[in-house]
């Protein structure tokens, strides 16, 4: 079974408890200059330490069990801020359509637009705020099927606005970045979990041209050659494009990930979506971001996702609901400059907290 299909589902709430299943909403707002936002707000978001470790012996969670949000900022082309906060169950609310609540943070959904405000303690004692706005058009779905030959899909890919524009505010350790720029807002939901739909890379990307959104992808499957899909929407109509993948130099990343100097989807040769990938914003053993003057772009290998040798890497990057942080996510988690510095403060409080616990233990 080969991964991704094009709809518009109706029983997203059913995903919720569908064992080892996701369900994630991702907003992007971008400049041509590289300043820009991430926000994805989920269930089960499958990059999550311990949950496809799980799946894989059998105990896998349920979506429900573990919501998250998280929030990347981008300044002319490079990460400056991130936050990766997983949340109870109980911290979190969805009235099953547009509306959430994670934590202290509220997001609502309509066809035309996305508003969000967020507030995110972090593990170095301050807290990642900020809101975004972003106004666009509903895309119609295309009719038919792609021309790639894809079978039907337990993987369900929904674009729900393009021809966007909008602006954010975002502020964390004194440090605050004002955002205007194009937007894009899209759905991915599977009832199984993201490394059994039969994938070995996934490939995505998203430009403007003009008053056009491109949405690309490159799917391998385990056996055989990459499938590529190309998807033009304008406020008025979408239709899939024919393209083909050309794919130059690849070569191995710093942990290990398979990826590329420059990929380009061509419609009869002519390249239609060209990115080159040469500016890596995000980087990890299993997922690889890139933004290029062209637009973005996104690598994964869901195998590698969750494997043991990985895992204290992503617990760096994820604070989790009950469990103290790592030693090590100041360095990765709120704003990214004077990072050593904030690990120190971070080590000291630590440390002094640690002393206190043990006098006030003491005997006397």
């Amino acid at each position: 079974m080969l991964s991704l299909d094009l709809c518009a589902p109706r029983d997203l709430e059913a995903t919720l408890d569908a064992r080892g299943g996701f369900l994630w909403w991702y907003l992007e707002l971008m400049s041509p200059s590289g300043n820009g936002l991430v926000l994805i707000w989920s269930f089960g978001l499958p990059f999550l330490p311990g949950l496809a470790s799980a799946a894989r012996r059998g105990q896998a969670s349920s979506p429900r069990s573990r919501p998250s949000l998280n929030v990347v900022v981008y300044e002319n082309g490079h990460q400056v801020a991130y936050a990766l906060r997983e949340f109870s169950a109980s911290e979190v609310e969805w009235n099953g359509g547009g509306a959430w609540r994670f934590g202290s943070s509220q997001i609502t959904a309509s066809e035309r637009e996305v508003r969000a405000s967020f507030d995110i303690d972090l593990p170095s004692e301050t807290r990642l705020t900020g809101r975004v706005q972003v106004q666009g058009h509903a895309p119609p779905l295309p009719a038919g099927r792609p021309p790639a030959a894809l079978g039907p899909s337990l993987h369900q890919w929904t674009p729900l606005l393009t021809g966007a524009q909008g602006t954010a505010v975002v502020s964390v350790g004194g440090r605050q970045w004002a955002i205007a720029g194009h937007g894009y807002h899209d759905r991915n939901r599977s009832p199984l979990p993201l490394h059994t739909l039969g994938l070995e890379r996934w490939l995505w990307a998203h430009a403007r041209h003009g008053d056009e959104d491109r949405i690309a992808y490159a799917l391998w499957p385990r056996s055989g050659a990459p499938v590529a899909l190309g998807l033009s929407v304008t406020p008025e109509s979408s239709r899939w494009v024919d393209v083909s993948l050309e794919a130059r130099r690849e070569h191995h990343h710093l942990y290990g990930m398979r990826t590329f100097e420059r990929v380009s989807w061509n419609q009869r040769g002519v390249p239609w979506l060209a990115l080159n990938l040469d500016r890596c914003v995000d980087a990890g053993p299993f997922y690889l971001r890139y933004l290029d003057a062209g637009g973005s772009c996104e690598l994964i290998e869901p195998d590698r996702i969750d494997r043991n040798r990985h895992r204290p890497l992503v617990e760096m990057r994820v604070t989790r609901p009950g469990k103290a942080p790592s030693l090590w996510a100041p360095l990765f988690q709120g704003a990214l400059d004077r990072r050593p510095e904030r690990l120190g403060a971070y080590w000291r409080a630590k440390l002094v907290a640690r002393l206190g616990h043990l006098l006030r233990g003491a005997p006397r």
